[in-house]
C-alpha cells in the first residue's frame, strides 16, 4: 500500500466516523427535541444545525484541511445560495401564478 492510498483509506474512515458522529448527534438531537423546553416551553433547539451544525462543519473542514485542502466547504457561502435558489424559486412560482391568472382571464373574455 502506498502513502496516497493509505492516506485515502485513512481519510475515508474518519469520514465514516464522522458520519457516525452525526447519528449520534441526530439520535441526541431527537431526544432534547422531545424533552429540552425553555421555561415558557418552547423547544430550546429549533432544528438540528442550531444542535449540532457548527460542531459538524469545523470536524468535516478540519479533515479535508488535512486529506484534500481543495475540498474544504465554506457552509455559510452554502446557507446563502440556498436561501438565493429557494427565494428565486417562490419568485419563480410566483410568476408563474400570474401568468396563469392572467391566462384565464384572456381565455374567459
Amino acid at each position: 500500500m502506498t502513502i496516497d492510498e493509505y492516506n485515502l483509506r485513512m481519510e475515508a474512515y474518519q469520514l465514516s466516523e464522522l458520519d457516525h458522529q452525526k447519528d449520534i448527534h441526530m439520535q441526541a438531537f431527537a431526544n432534547a427535541l422531545i424533552q429540552g423546553t425553555d421555561k415558557s416551553g418552547k423547544p430550546i433547539f429549533k432544528d438540528f444545525d442550531s444542535f449540532y451544525g457548527k460542531e459538524f462543519e469545523s470536524n468535516y473542514n478540519r479533515l479535508k484541511e488535512r486529506y484534500n485542502p481543495n475540498a474544504v466547504v465554506d457552509f455559510d457561502e452554502q446557507r446563502k445560495l440556498m436561501k438565493l435558489q429557494k427565494k428565486q424559486k417562490i419568485e419563480k412560482e410566483y410568476n408563474l401564478d400570474l401568468l396563469d391568472k392572467l391566462e384565464r382571464r384572456v381565455n374567459h373574455e
